[in-house]
């Protein structure tokens, strides 16, 4: 940055300072000070005092009320959701001198992060196609923090849909239904 850039910025903040303790002042002119005080100074008047009770009991109404449908859902759902970890290896060209054109492939590794929901007891994941689309290692975290690595099963591109399978026991999963029962 130049000198002279540095100097307009500098200039810019003081200015805008200037004009803002301006109309911060205006602003305290346009109240009256007793008006002021009385607002800190004293307590709201005909207001009832809430009792410990009163307020326990609105706090289990609003928890019941916000208990409804999607909360169970989520509820029964959240053990089966996983974590796919995954790691790409991608091939990046690199120039190796200025004048002859001469060029190297590096491998660079890329982690990528994404959720998927374990449906069966077998192991089987669903999960998006991008996120395992050309993996070379893949990671599964459930969320009772057992890790485990992951098998890419199909892939489908057109719809971003993909199998995962892991083997384990005691596996979390979703009971799948169909439209008609809902």
């Amino acid at each position: 940055m130049k000198r002279n850039d540095v100097v307009i910025i500098i200039a810019v903040v003081v200015i805008a300072l200037f004009i803002y303790s301006r109309f911060e002042r205006k602003e305290e002119q346009q109240v009256p000070s007793q008006l002021n005080t009385e607002f800190y100074d004293s307590e709201p008047q005909n207001q009832e005092k809430v009792t410990p009770e009163q307020r326990q009991q609105a706090g289990d109404e609003l928890r019941v009320s916000r208990h409804n449908a999607i909360t169970k859902a989520v509820e029964l759902i959240e053990p089966a959701v996983v974590s796919v970890n995954v790691i790409k290896t991608k091939i990046v060209r690199r120039r190796l001198g200025f004048f002859f054109g001469l060029y190297d492939d590096v491998p660079y590794n890329i982690k990528s992060l994404g959720s998927g929901v374990l449906f069966s007891e077998d192991g089987y994941i669903l999960t998006n196609a991008h996120v395992v689309e050309d993996a070379t290692e893949i990671k599964i975290i459930l969320t009772d923090s057992r890790q485990f690595d992951g098998t890419l099963i199909g892939v489908d591109s057109v719809h971003d849909v993909a199998l995962l399978k892991i083997e384990g026991e005691n596996l979390p999963f979703a009971k799948l239904g169909t439209s008609v029962d809902l």
